[in-house]
């Protein structure tokens, strides 16, 4: 095969639309990212809320000692 019709294929291959079963697998590697950062997002948040509900109950008993001593 001459090397100008390797390098014309080369090109139209490089500027024709990708086929659907490529664009889906894709979309689906950044869906499942996108999972992940989600994921990782949700236990940083449940992480989160069980730290500052056990900081709210130790400091409203620390309240209640300290006004038990006044």
């Amino acid at each position: 095969m001459p090397l100008k019709q390797v390098i014309f294929g080369w090109i139209k291959e490089l500027l024709s639309k990708p086929d659907l079963l490529y664009l889906m697998e894709k979309e689906l590697q950044e869906a499942a990212r996108d999972l992940l950062r989600a994921e990782s997002t949700l236990e940083y948040a449940r992480c989160m809320v069980e730290y500052n509900t056990a900081r709210v109950e130790r400091l409203k008993s620390h309240i209640k000692l300290y006004e038990g001593t006044q």
